[in-house]
């Protein structure tokens, strides 16, 4: 029984020690929204990024100071060239537009990646990318997720995703309109640093939520913002 166990463990460590990996879900709305246990998606996108949940962990930019611009235009450049994906050809696509919307489907499930040293597609409550976007309130028609772990820069994630044919799939895929990248950073982890890309296409006629204007952030939410520790 101890040797079963051991090989078990085994088995569940060499999965999460992979470096990246894609989803692609394409699905009929649900008529009601799954409704979610964690208290934490409740919260308005416009303070989710200043609040850190766990000692440790950085904002959803991995504290780098320039990080939607480039990567909006990197991705967006990556689509304006005819490419393979591994075997599979692509035509140049529009570009995609960033939709923080969903911002807090990505953020909070690299933090749970970065919180149990793992790189799953499944968050700990078993949820999966559908009821993860679904939970913020988008309509989608379609949805796609690339993922990672141990990159330190823009250009490192990105040449990694390009280099792999599943997420360049994703990258280069004409339905997709919208996206948004995060990272989360966590110094006392396997990677250190956990990456997640959501890529969405809305229901046609369906109202995106808009973004919200910034609220003034309480005083537990002041709190949180300031144990901010940079990777």
């Amino acid at each position: 029984m101890q040797r079963y166990r051991q090989q078990v463990v085994g088995i569940v460590f060499l999965v999460g020690i992979m470096s990246g990996c894609s989803s692609d879900r394409t699905v009929v709305k649900d008529p009601v929204p799954i409704q979610l246990s964690n208290a934490v998606l409740k919260i308005d996108n416009a303070v989710l990024a200043e609040i850190f949940p766990t000692d440790g962990l950085s904002n959803d930019t991995c504290g780098l100071p320039d990080f939607t611009e480039p990567l909006i235009q990197k991705i967006n450049e990556i689509r304006a060239q005819a490419r393979y994906c591994g075997n599979e050809y692509f035509q140049a696509a529009a570009p995609l537009a960033w939709q923080n919307s969903i911002r807090s489907a990505a953020y909070l499930h690299a933090v749970q990646m970065a919180q149990a040293n793992i790189v799953s597609h499944t968050s700990f409550d078993s949820r999966e990318l559908k009821q993860r976007i679904l939970a913020t309130g988008y309509p989608y028609m379609k949805a796609g997720e690339n993922i990672a772990a141990g990159q330190r820069t823009l250009d490192v994630v990105m040449q990694g995703w390009l280099d792999s044919p599943s997420h360049c799939n994703k990258m280069m895929d004409p339905d997709y309109t919208e996206v948004v990248v995060v990272c989360v950073a966590k110094k006392n982890s396997f990677y250190k640093t956990y990456w997640t890309m959501n890529l969405v296409r809305p229901f046609p006629g369906e109202s995106v939520p808009k973004k919200k204007p910034p609220k003034e952030p309480s005083v537990i939410e002041k709190f949180y913002s300031n144990r901010n520790v940079q990777p």
